[in-house]
């Protein structure tokens, strides 16, 4: 059978940790962005956009390059007599 202080226990437990846990989501909320930091938000996320977008072309393009040589050859193979064959 419980006692009353193992049930006050239980309950200020309960209280604790929910009022610990909403406590620090209130701290966190509670400071609000000005528009400088907001401002310095949007300039780094542009920044490594630009910089992903590069290097996603760049990938792109050398992909691109690699399968059009491939497709390039396998129409050589395939049909030798309608196209000049490359000078080595």
């Amino acid at each position: 059978m419980l006692d009353r202080v193992d049930l006050f226990i239980a309950v200020t437990g309960v209280v604790v940790s929910v009022l610990g846990s909403s406590t620090a989501l209130w701290m966190a909320i509670s400071k609000k962005a000005d528009r400088a930091d907001v401002a310095r938000l949007e300039t780094k996320l542009d920044h490594r956009i630009d910089r992903l977008e590069t290097k996603l072309e760049a990938k792109l393009d050398s992909g691109l390059g690699r399968v059009e040589a491939k497709l390039d050859a396998l129409i050589l193979r395939l049909v030798p007599e309608q196209f000049p064959r490359p000078e080595n």
